[in-house]
């Protein structure tokens, strides 16, 4: 922020060019001593920059009016009070951006842990065949009803069983030299 904001120093200009220039430092203070000056004198105040002038007296032409101060510091505000609306706004924006790639990032490992616990429950299910399936002699009984259940669930998590453990049990027994129940070589 600039001078203007903390603490602005005042000049009050006199017409008359005998009479040296104040420079005051305080609204309240400039004010007072102009009303006390401007009963005598034709004098002008003026709000003094720091920027104004080299030599750090205000000339006329780059000095502000104190009347027209107010209207700029308001002005000032304004702006301030804008700027920090965009970067409440912006940085909203850029929570929502860190927000929205934490939850593409929690995605992407909630998908990988699904991915692999598939996998784990893939090699399950056909561990599980193989134990209680594949081993049994087709005159098992209880071998069809197995077979087609854990043919079931495959099926259901999306995986081809008959890539996954072969023939099904009918076909096996279906196949030319199984006819009395023989294990096919």
């Amino acid at each position: 922020m600039s001078d203007v904001n903390i603490h602005p120093l005042y000049l009050i200009k006199f017409d008359d060019t005998e009479v040296p220039d104040e420079t005051i430092f305080g609204a309240e203070i400039a004010s007072k001593r102009f009303e006390q000056i401007s009963r005598n004198w034709n004098a002008h105040l003026f709000v003094k920059v720091a920027s104004n002038s080299r030599d750090d007296v205000c000339s006329g032409s780059n000095a502000l009016l104190a009347s027209d101060y107010d209207a700029l510091a308001a002005q000032r505000d304004e702006g301030l009070a804008r700027e920090a609306e965009l970067r409440k706004t912006l940085a909203f924006s850029d929570e929502n951006q860190i927000r929205q790639g934490l939850r593409i990032n929690n995605l992407r490992e909630e998908v990988s842990a699904l991915q692999q616990r598939l996998a784990e429950a893939e090699k399950w299910v056909v561990y599980r065949w193989q134990a209680e399936v594949a081993n049994r002699p087709l005159v098992n009984v209880h071998r069809r009803s197995l077979d087609e259940t854990w043919r079931q669930v495959m099926r259901h998590m999306g995986l081809d069983d008959r890539a996954l453990c072969g023939l099904t049990h009918d076909e096996l027994l279906a196949r030319p030299g199984c006819a009395d129940g023989e294990q096919p070589s």
